[in-house]
């Protein structure tokens, strides 16, 4: 824990050594030092509304305001807090002042000025000053960056325990229709989309038919074109992810109908591959721009493959099936479904 108490005191100096620095040169180094540290140094009465009575320069740098502007407005740490962070951040300050132990640095979410937010590390103590008054001494570092890392590694977890589960579902010999709808289901949950979709492409290769959706209306009697001019059509062609930043600036294959109606802006689809023939397409797609990171693509294509194995599993059943119940030469039922019947 580091506490910055700008009140101690030391014995008055006696003259200066000869070549020695002067007083006012020392101090003017510590100033400078302290203003190259990364993170915000501050002194602020304590409260919601407290006031602040320094931070460093590197406020602007971090939030986006100058030293000027926060300390003018005795409401900007309050009305900077990120709403999912403000009642729980604000409580613990209050359990503080009412002489409860600290239970370490807070962390918490402030919005810079531009709107984006920003996760800080808020290490202070509570400290009386010359005048009598209580204040907090702290310093608040940017742990944005370390924050967004332990997100993603959570979220790469997430997918992987989903891809686990969907094969061990499918080995367990869970139906084509349960799997698909467990497939939608991940990807918009740990793709953080708003649609999904698995569809399956028609004999002939002109159209796609619906199998499996989330997000979307009664598909029963929709399809969707095939062939280049289609996203899915062009990833059963290209047998590979394709991705769609912005449908507004997007010019290689035209929005379908139902993703105009839906007011879909990006998508990504994969190829779900058979062992002769593509079954068709995994599509996730959402109502904002944004882009589908490398991991993205691996988890949907994951995803995709499993579905594929089920499916090729499941023709194999079937055909094993059809050849144990029915004559090799003419295809007609045998004695052992006559009986069965």
């Amino acid at each position: 824990m580091l506490t910055l108490d700008m009140s101690s005191r030391s014995p008055k100096p006696g003259p200066p050594r000869p070549g020695a620095p002067s007083v006012t040169h020392a101090l003017g180094e510590e100033r400078g030092l302290l203003q190259r540290v990364p993170a915000i140094l501050y002194t602020a009465d304590a409260g919601e509304i407290g006031a602040w009575h320094y931070v460093s320069p590197q406020i602007e740098t971090i939030l986006g305001f100058t030293p000027e502007e926060w300390c003018a407005d005795p409401n900007r740490w309050a009305t900077q807090l990120h709403p999912a962070d403000r009642d729980r951040v604000i409580e613990a300050e209050g359990r503080m002042l009412d002489g409860e132990p600290s239970e370490g640095a807070a962390e918490y979410r402030l919005l810079h000025r531009d709107g984006r937010v920003v996760w800080v590390r808020d290490d202070a103590l509570l400290v009386e000053d010359e005048d009598g008054q209580t204040r907090w001494h702290g310093v608040m570092s940017d742990i944005t960056e370390q924050k967004v890392a332990e997100a993603e590694l959570q979220r790469r977890a997430a997918q992987q325990a989903a891809v686990a589960r969907l094969g061990e579902h499918a080995l367990e010999g869970a139906s084509t229709s349960d799997l698909m709808q467990e497939a939608v289901r991940a990807a918009s949950e740990l793709l953080e989309v708003e649609i999904a979709a698995v569809i399956e492409l028609l004999p002939g290769g002109h159209e796609f038919e619906f199998r499996s959706t989330l997000g979307m209306p009664d598909t029963s009697a929709l399809t969707v074109p095939a062939g280049a001019a289609s996203q899915a059509g062009y990833t059963i062609l290209t047998r590979g992810p394709v991705t769609v930043t912005d449908w507004e600036t997007e010019s290689r294959f035209a929005r379908s109908p139902i993703l105009c109606d839906l007011g879909a802006r990006s998508g990504l689809t994969l190829a779900i591959e058979g062992r002769h023939a593509p079954f068709g397409v995994l599509g996730v797609h959402s109502v904002r721009p944004r882009e589908y990171q490398p991991g993205d693509v691996d988890f949907g294509q994951a995803l995709a493959n499993v579905l594929g194995d089920a499916f090729e599993r499941q023709l194999t059943d079937d055909d094993i099936r059809h050849r144990a119940l029915h004559d090799d030469l003419t295809g007609l039922p045998n004695r052992l479904l006559f009986m069965d019947r």
